[in-house]
C-alpha cells in the first residue's frame, strides 16, 4: 500500500516500523491481559492489584497496552508488576521477545 504513493523510502520503512510496533505492542497488551483471567489457581492478578478490576475494558486495556509499551522499549517503570507464577513467567517471555523485536526495529530505523 506505501508503494502506491508519493512518499520517500525513508518515510516509508518509518511508517511500517511504526505500524509493525503498534501491532506488536498490542497483541503484547492482549495477551498480558489475558494473563490475569488465564490464571485459575491464583485469584490475585496484576488487574486486582492495580484495582481495575471494576473499570471498564478500555482501561484495562490502556493499562496492558501501557505495560507492554513499557516492557518492550526496556523503559520498565515497575508500577504495573506480574503478581503471581503465572504472569512472571509471561512476563519473562513477553521481555524477551519485546527486546528482540524492539532491537530489530530500532537497527532497521538507524540502517
Amino acid at each position: 500500500m506505501l508503494k502506491n504513493l508519493d512518499i520517500k523510502i525513508e518515510v516509508q520503512g518509518v511508517i511500517k516500523s511504526f505500524v509493525i510496533l503498534s501491532y506488536i505492542l498490542h497483541v503484547t497488551g492482549c495477551f498480558w491481559n489475558s494473563a490475569a483471567d488465564l490464571n485459575i489457581f491464583d485469584r490475585v492478578n496484576w488487574i486486582r492489584e492495580n484495582e481495575l478490576e471494576d473499570s471498564g475494558m478500555l482501561a484495562q486495556y490502556i493499562a496492558s497496552l501501557y505495560w507492554a509499551t513499557v516492557t518492550c522499549t526496556t523503559v520498565g517503570y515497575g508500577d504495573i508488576l506480574p503478581t503471581n507464577n503465572y504472569e512472571l513467567l509471561w512476563a519473562m517471555c513477553i521481555i524477551v521477545f519485546g527486546v528482540a523485536v524492539f532491537s530489530y526495529i530500532l537497527s532497521t530505523l538507524s540502517s
